[in-house]
C-alpha cells in the first residue's frame, strides 16, 4: 500500500520546464505574465520567464530573463491628447507601429539574444502572447492569410535563422503549428459565438486567490465611507499630459458627489475636494472586493472588466483605444455598465452615468448575476490554464484537438465543390425543362396544323 501511495504522488507532482515568453513593456500586460507564472509554479513546474518586468521573488523552479525595455518609446500611442483629436481612436497604423517597436527592441535585447544562444536549454512547452481584437476592418485585414506575409516571412526571417544555423521553417507549417489557444475572455466578458476545440477561455485566471491586504490608511477610508467609495482608474498606460481641461472636468464632476473617490492618477498639484483621494497605486481587485466599494470607472480594458465582475460591481466605461470599446458596449449590453464617451466637456455625461448606476439598483444586481455566472465553472481558470499546458505536454501537441479544417483545401472550406456539383445539376435540369418545353410547343404546333 506504501508503494502504491508513492506512485501515485509521483504521478500527480510531474515537473515539466515551461518557457514563458511576455514581452512587451506595458505593466497591464505583465499582470497577465504573472498570473501564468504563479499557476505553474503552484503547480509544481519549472517556469523561465521572459519579461521586461521581473518578479521580486526567489522561487527556487522560476528563472527570469530580464529585458531591458522601456514603455517610454510607445508613449505617444497612449496619450489622450491625440486621441481626443481624431475620429478613429487607434488604427492599423498604430498598432503596427507598437508592434514593430517592441519586436525590434525585443529582438536586439542583449540579455534576449545570450538566452537563445544558450543551446543548452530545452523545454517542454513555449507559452507566447498574441494581442487580438475584433474590428470590423478584420475581415479585410489581419484576418486572413495574404501571399504577402509569406514573402515577408521569408525575406526577412530566412537571414535570421540562417545566422544561427537553422533552417527556415515551411510557413504553413508555422501558421498551424500552435497546439492550443488560450483566450483571457469567459462568456461574461464577451460575445457568444462559435469557438474551435482548441481554444480555452480562462479569464480571471490573473487574479489571485489569495488578496492582498488594504494598507491601515486606506482600510480605513474604506470602511469609514458610508455612502460608498467609486474607484477611479483609466489604467496604467492612459496619461492626461498638455489636458488640464480633462483634468478638471473629473475634479468637478467628483466634487458634486457624495462618494468618497479614490482616483488613480500620477498628476502633481492638484486641488481636489476632501471626498477625492489621489493615488499613485492602488491595489484594485482588493478596493473592488470591499463591501463599500459601490462603482468602478474604467477604461474599460479587459482586465478590469474581468475584476469588475469578479466582485460582482458595476461600472462606468469611458474607452479610449483598442478593445476597451467592444469591452464596454458587451458590459452594457449585459446589463451592469454605462457607457461614458471620452471628451474635453464630458462632465455632466459623468455625473449623471455615475448617478444612474449607483442609485438604479438593477445595475449591482445585474453585477452580481453576471459574477455568479462567470464563478460557476467546473474549476477555476488557474486550475484550468495548469490542467491544459499539462494535457499539450503529456498528449505530444495535443494534435486531437485540432480542426481538420486548417488541413482542408481551400475549395472544400468555402464548399466550391458543392456549389459547383449544385451548378451542374441547375444546368442539368434547366436543359431537361427546356428540352421538354420545345417538345410540347412542337407537338402543340402540330395538333393546330392537322385541325
Amino acid at each position: 500500500m506504501r508503494w502504491t501511495i508513492l506512485f501515485c504522488l509521483l504521478n500527480v507532482c510531474s515537473c515539466y520546464k515551461v518557457l514563458l515568453v511576455f514581452p512587451f513593456p506595458f505593466k497591464s500586460h505583465s499582470i497577465l505574465g504573472r498570473g501564468f507564472v504563479r499557476n505553474l509554479l503552484s503547480a509544481g513546474h519549472e517556469v523561465t520567464y521572459v519579461t521586461p518586468f521581473a518578479l521580486n521573488s526567489s522561487h527556487p523552479k522560476l528563472y527570469q530573463v530580464s529585458l531591458n525595455l522601456s514603455s517610454t518609446h510607445f508613449e505617444k500611442y497612449l496619450d489622450i491628447k491625440p486621441l481626443l483629436e481624431r475620429a478613429e481612436p487607434m488604427n492599423y497604423w498604430d498598432v503596427f507601429g507598437l508592434m514593430r517597436g517592441v519586436t525590434e527592441m525585443a529582438a536586439k535585447d542583449v540579455t534576449l539574444q545570450k538566452f537563445l544562444e544558450d543551446t543548452s536549454q530545452k523545454f517542454d512547452i513555449f507559452l507566447g502572447q498574441q494581442i487580438k481584437w475584433k474590428k470590423k476592418e478584420d475581415v479585410a485585414w489581419g484576418s486572413y492569410y495574404t501571399p504577402v506575409e509569406k514573402g515577408i516571412y521569408k525575406n526577412f526571417f530566412a537571414s535570421a535563422m540562417s545566422k544561427r544555423g537553422k533552417k527556415l521553417p515551411d510557413y504553413d507549417a508555422v501558421r498551424f503549428n500552435a497546439s492550443l489557444a488560450f483566450s483571457n475572455a469567459y462568456v461574461t466578458m464577451r460575445d457568444v459565438s462559435e469557438t474551435p476545440t482548441a481554444l480555452k477561455n480562462i479569464g480571471g485566471f490573473h487574479i489571485d486567490t489569495k488578496l492582498e491586504s488594504l494598507s491601515q490608511k486606506l482600510q480605513d477610508i474604506m470602511d469609514r465611507s458610508t455612502h460608498g467609495v467609486i474607484l477611479f482608474s483609466m489604467g496604467t498606460h492612459l496619461t492626461s499630459r498638455g489636458l488640464p481641461k480633462l483634468v478638471s472636468e473629473f475634479v468637478e464632476t467628483f466634487r458634486r458627489l457624495k462618494y468618497t473617490v479614490l482616483w488613480k492618477t500620477n498628476e502633481a498639484n492638484l486641488t481636489l475636494p476632501s471626498n477625492v483621494i489621489p493615488l499613485q497605486w492602488i491595489p484594485q481587485v482588493s478596493v473592488l472586493d470591499h463591501p463599500n466599494c459601490v462603482l468602478f470607472i474604467t477604461h474599460g480594458g479587459l482586465m478590469s472588466i474581468t475584476e469588475s465582475v469578479h466582485f460582482g460591481k458595476p461600472i462606468v466605461g469611458i474607452p479610449a483605444y483598442s478593445d476597451q470599446f467592444i469591452n464596454v458596449r458587451i458590459a452594457v449590453k449585459n446589463g451592469f455598465a454605462k457607457e461614458v464617451k471620452l471628451s474635453l466637456d464630458l462632465g455632466n455625461e459623468l455625473f449623471d452615468a455615475i448617478n444612474e448606476v449607483v442609485n438604479n439598483p438593477r445595475y449591482t444586481q445585474r453585477a452580481k448575476e453576471m459574477s455568479l455566472i462567470y464563478h460557476s465553472r467546473i474549476a477555476k481558470p488557474g486550475a484550468e490554464l495548469v490542467h491544459w499546458v499539462q494535457h499539450v505536454i503529456e498528449t505530444k501537441g495535443a494534435q486531437h484537438l485540432r480542426s481538420a479544417a486548417l488541413q482542408m483545401p481551400l475549395y472544400q472550406k468555402c464548399y466550391l465543390d458543392l456549389i459547383i456539383i449544385v451548378i451542374i445539376l441547375l444546368t442539368i435540369l434547366r436543359y431537361i425543362a427546356r428540352r421538354t418545353f420545345e417538345r410540347l410547343t412542337r407537338k402543340t404546333n402540330g395538333i393546330k396544323k392537322t385541325n
